[in-house]
């Protein structure tokens, strides 16, 4: 069985200083982009979104 599946709630091992996203924060993974990478989408508490990017699954922690 994959450690990750799309819609699985992860939280970030390092932040994406770009955007302002602090270690820590969690995601959604929202599409499969390849082996051990995935399309991941931050919203905020009223569910809209804030930021989508690419993560690969060693920047990613399953929520437990």
């Amino acid at each position: 069985m994959a450690k990750f599946q799309v819609l699985d709630a992860v939280r970030l091992v390092a932040g994406c200083p770009d955007l302002a996203i602090e270690p820590g924060t969690v995601g959604t993974l929202v599409e499969e982009l390849g082996q051990d990478r995935f399309e991941l989408e931050i919203a905020d508490e009223t569910g809209r979104t804030v930021a989508t990017f690419g993560v690969q699954t060693r920047e990613i922690e399953p929520l437990k």
